[in-house]
């Protein structure tokens, strides 16, 4: 699978209240239904979900995105666009620092290179990809065999469908859902606000609050010429969430790390993050050198500054909560309390080498590659 598209597509929930907030993240499949009818009286009926799932987008092989009209536009954020109008400009009509609006459908400006999948359908099938892998494969043996059955599985499904489709592993290759999007390549601008307002206040972090900026982008999707039919949307309100309000965020984010083991935690900790991190500052000396050099210079890469330095607060911030001695206790008992309960059940063949020393093995050969 490609890793740009082992995105899952979930929706996460929050409650509003001073000093208090309960959120979770579900798949579309599988949300908590009665929960939240018990805790909040509010219903996730079939026709809501499918309304939302067929509302959100992701935008290219991360961002996301919604449709707010009936006639295709859509929604997004100013970080998540901006590398299109970066694409987009030049030394003579840069629409980073400009920005852009288009008054009529005749103006919108044709955004080349980008894609919008919708997630059309989903299926679950996880019981023929764990059948490729026969008893007694191991290894690159067993990679090869799960590798060839979903490409099969993909195949067919593009066939049969007509839809972009592509199987996504969910925990670790314990689920897997075969996921179709409907996908929009002829995408135009509409409106971008300026850099300045766009990414006002400066903060390379996007998810850092209170934010004063207008993080917001405009454009349309198109099918055969013409304004894309769109009848699953979300629509706007103009007073905007009450206090204590349920609300609901359906998107793309990237994977939780909630189910990694101790030993993983510590090898990102100790290993992973700090390697990466060396990286990202030398990424961003280079660009910031280069920008430097003239204002065109800067123009070409400011797009480029803004994603690592952005890349580079939010690993601080990983870093800064692995390194938190409370957190790792935590983890390292909730860790014991599952393994004392495998064996007290007996889940496991005394003669099985132990899952998580072969998650130990792994990451032992996973440093001796990342240093060569």
């Amino acid at each position: 699978m490609k890793k740009a598209l082992i995105f899952a597509v979930v929706f996460a929930v929050f409650f509003h209240a001073a000093a208090f907030a309960e959120e979770g993240m579900w798949l579309f499949t599988n949300p908590p239904k009665q929960a939240i009818e018990d805790e909040y009286g509010f219903t996730l009926t079939p026709e809501w979900l499918e309304n939302v799932q067929k509302s959100s987008i992701r935008f290219g092989n991360s961002g996301s995105a919604s449709f707010v009209s009936p006639k295709g536009l859509v929604m997004t954020n100013h970080h998540v666009g901006v590398g299109t109008l970066q694409r987009m400009s030049s030394a003579e009509n840069d629409l980073v620092q400009d920005g852009y609006y288009a008054a009529t459908l005749a103006d919108e400006l044709k955004c080349p290179g980008v894609e919008l999948n919708v997630l059309w359908e989903v299926r679950d099938v996880t019981e023929r990809v764990h059948a490729a892998v026969r008893p007694g494969l191991t290894g690159d043996a067993a990679e090869q065999a799960r590798r060839a059955v979903i490409s099969a599985i993909e195949s067919e499904a593009n066939a049969e469908t007509g839809l972009k489709c592509t199987v996504v592993a969910f925990f670790n290759g314990g689920l897997y859902h075969l996921y179709c999007y409907k996908k929009y390549t002829d995408v135009r601008l509409v409106f971008a606000p300026e850099q300045k307002i766009g990414f006002f206040g400066g903060d390379p972090d996007n998810f850092e609050y209170p934010r004063y900026c207008l993080d917001v982008m405009f454009l349309r999707a198109y099918e055969n010429d013409q304004p894309a039919e769109t009848p699953n949307y979300l629509t706007f309100s103009e007073s905007g969430a009450d206090d204590r309000e349920l609300v609901f965020v359906s998107g793309h984010p990237g994977r939780t790390n909630r189910f990694k083991t101790v030993a993983e935690l510590k090898f990102y900790r100790d290993k992973l993050n700090p390697y990466g991190m060396e990286k990202v500052y030398r990424k961003e000396v280079l660009l910031k050198a280069y920008g430097e050099m003239g204002a065109e210079n800067l123009r070409q890469v400011q797009t480029d500054i803004f994603r690592w330095t952005n890349w580079r607060k939010v690993r601080l911030g990983v870093l800064t909560s692995l390194q938190d001695e409370s957190l790792m206790s935590r983890k390292e008992a909730e860790e014991k309390a599952l393994r004392d309960e495998i064996t007290r059940a007996r889940l496991l063949n005394p003669n099985e080498v132990s899952p998580w020393l072969q998650i130990e093995r792994a990451l032992k050969q996973w440093e001796a590659i990342m240093y060569q």
